[in-house]
């Protein structure tokens, strides 16, 4: 792959590279034999026969008018794969892959460069050939060559040193916001007028529509016939860095792009209910599309933000204090619930099953900057709790785990765990998400406890709700149910049954989280403390209290355990942002487990006292 990837990003240099000769020689003639209109273009094929007329550029030329030297400016690049002589095999320190560039300039003097793939220097030849000054066609190919760059791990570590590699991906994804994308417009823009206002001319779109074919056919960058546009691979490229190679005067073009992409989604939503599609036909790519990939991208950035992981400076960044502080944030908070809701409906309809991975993805990183923003802040959670689509979506979430669980409950521990209505995800998948609606739930409800009640109990949801149109917005299946009841019934269906020897951490921790959630729903309202005690199972009050203090005990030596084990360095550290540490306890206590969000959480411990000593009360009393 890596050397697919290197060969490839030699084929978008050598297209910079032949694209910006044009541009240099005006005006220019073709050195050939022929006195063709057009640049000269040698290349060799993949399959030499007589029929076959595929194959890849390697050689072009373009030559200009004699100047007051004589001598006629030129330009020639050639593509190599390996070496013309050579004894034995080649020496691993020379490049496979690399390019040749010769010429004169106009006063007759020479230049010549070599440029091995991935070389940090074919970055600063194609900043120097106006990459990132705002030429649509050079600043497209520099965000290819950077994501194609990110693919290797290793190579984009060298590149993340550079001085203006950070900014100038910022900058141009600063100015290709939705509508804006020059990958985009060439295909959405009704006409070459509408092209020509946007900067982009015949020449330019030409070139743009090659690159669309070369980063959907061989990139590697896109699973399907759709090819990403600039700001998606901008934004893979900056999520794949190392949060510590941010710096806070970044977040001003990361929020920029984040909220035109939620914006659009409301929209959509009201088309579903309205009885139109809720996306677009996948097989078109259309400017009403959202794109979910870029908005995880971006989700993900804006997390690493909010975790305290970019690299800290003396500049202001009154943006991401506005964020963090929750002013002026209602289209945010609106586009990040309403983008929970369309991913809710993408798990659960068929139509969507190519694209659950993705709105799986867009759901959880949604909700860890929903929780990030919400932890111990009124302001965020009242925003959130304003929100008429926050507590369904959340209900839901949780409730649909019950669903699942069953269903798996009932199959042959061989047997593949896919839910039946075509949810095909994994446990693990399922299990984050419904820890992290937890998390968030458990948020809104410490922060704001009387509205945050309230709007639990008034909440009605069915487990087995297959999100038609009539309840996009909020459940109004027959069969729902009041949420409290609702969560009641997670909670037993996820407790190990008494005659069994059944020790599941993830269990454990979900039991417990509930039964925590539960004694914040019940403090100080008589009437969520009835509906839940009478739908826990057990025969007397005493009984059922008992079950929920038993359960919050043990969340509560899981934690312990946990936080002794961080104590001792045995956490990952910060950048290993997703996997599991092995034995499935850390689970929910944050992105696989980091170190740095279960310290953050480090107050759910006094929480958790105080609800031990509100259930004793209620027991006692």
């Amino acid at each position: 792959m890596i050397q697919l990837s290197r060969r490839l990003t030699l084929s978008v240099l050598f297209a910079a590279a032949a694209y910006t000769a044009t541009r240099w020689i005006t005006p220019w003639r073709q050195w050939t034999t022929f006195d063709a209109p057009e640049p000269a273009f040698d290349r060799q094929y993949i399959q030499p026969n007589a029929s076959n007329d595929a194959g890849e550029w390697w050689w072009f030329q373009a030559i200009g008018e004699p100047g007051a030297s004589g001598i006629p400016p030129a330009f020639q690049v050639l593509f190599y794969q390996g070496y013309a002589f050579q004894f034995g095999p080649r020496d691993p320190v020379l490049p496979e892959y690399y390019l040749d560039i010769k010429g004169f300039h106009a006063d007759g003097s020479a230049f010549s460069l070599t440029l091995p793939a991935a070389s940090s220097r074919a970055w600063d030849v194609l900043r120097s050939a106006g990459a990132g000054d705002g030429d649509k066609v050079l600043d497209s190919i520099l965000a290819l060559f950077a994501a194609l760059v990110a693919q290797a791990p290793r190579d984009l570590q060298e590149f993340a040193q550079k001085p203006d590699f950070v900014p100038v991906l910022c900058e141009i994804i600063s100015f290709a916001q939705r509508g804006k994308d020059p990958l985009a417009l060439v295909v959405d823009a009704e006409g070459d007028a509408e092209l020509k206002k946007a900067g982009i001319g015949k020449p330019e779109k030409l070139m743009l529509i090659t690159l669309r074919t070369v980063i959907i056919k061989k990139s590697g960058l896109c699973s399907s016939e759709t090819c990403p546009p600039v700001r998606q691979l901008i934004s893979q490229t900056l999520s794949a860095l190392p949060s510590s190679s941010l710096q806070p005067t970044y977040f001003l073009a990361i929020y920029r792009s984040l909220v035109p992409e939620l914006a659009i989604l409301p929209s959509r939503l009201s088309a579903y209910t309205a009885g139109l599609r809720l996306l677009p036909d996948s097989s078109s790519e259309s400017s009403e599309m959202p794109a979910f990939e870029h908005t995880e991208n971006c989700l993900s950035i804006l997390d690493s933000f909010l975790l305290g992981r970019w690299a800290e400076t003396e500049e202001p960044n009154e943006l991401g204090d506005d964020v963090i502080n929750g002013e002026r944030q209602e289209d945010l908070i609106e586009g990040l619930v309403t983008l929970c809701v369309v991913c809710s409906i993408m798990l659960v309809r068929e139509e969507f099953e190519e694209q659950r991975d993705t709105a799986n993805k867009c759901m959880e990183s949604a909700l860890r900057v929903l929780i990030n923003l919400s932890h111990d802040n009124a302001t965020w959670c009242k925003l959130l709790l304003r929100q008429e689509l926050t507590m369904p979506v959340v209900v839901s979430l949780i409730a649909r785990s019950q669903t699942s669980r069953t269903r798996r409950s009932h199959k042959d521990e061989d047997t593949p765990t896919l839910d039946d209505d075509g949810d095909h995800e994994g446990d693990a998948q399922a299990f984050d998400r419904l820890c992290l609606a937890l998390g968030l739930l458990t948020n809104l409800v410490q922060a704001d406890e009387g509205s945050a009640k309230d709007l639990v109990r008034a909440t009605e949801f069915d487990p087995s709700c297959k999100a038609e149109r009539a309840c996009a917005r909020a459940c109004h299946c027959a069969a729902r149910v009041n949420a409290l009841e609702g969560l009641v019934r997670v909670y037993t269906d996820h407790r190990a049954p008494e005659d069994t020897d059944m020790d599941d951490p993830g269990a454990h921790i979900v039991t417990g989280h509930l039964a925590v959630l539960f004694g914040l729903l019940m403090r100080g309202s008589a009437e969520n403390e009835s509906i839940v005690l009478d739908a826990l199972p057990g025969v007397t009050r005493r009984a059922k209290l008992d079950g929920l203090l038993g359960s919050v005990h043990e969340f509560a030596g899981l934690y312990r355990e946990f936080m002794m084990r961080v104590a001792r360095g045995e956490g990952k550290d910060d950048e290993e942002a997703d996997g599991d540490d092995g034995d499935g306890a850390t689970r929910g206590l944050g992105r696989g487990g980091s170190v740095d969000r279960a310290v953050r959480d480090g107050a759910s411990e006094g929480v958790t006292q105080d609800v031990i000593e509100l259930l004793q009360k209620l027991r006692d009393g």
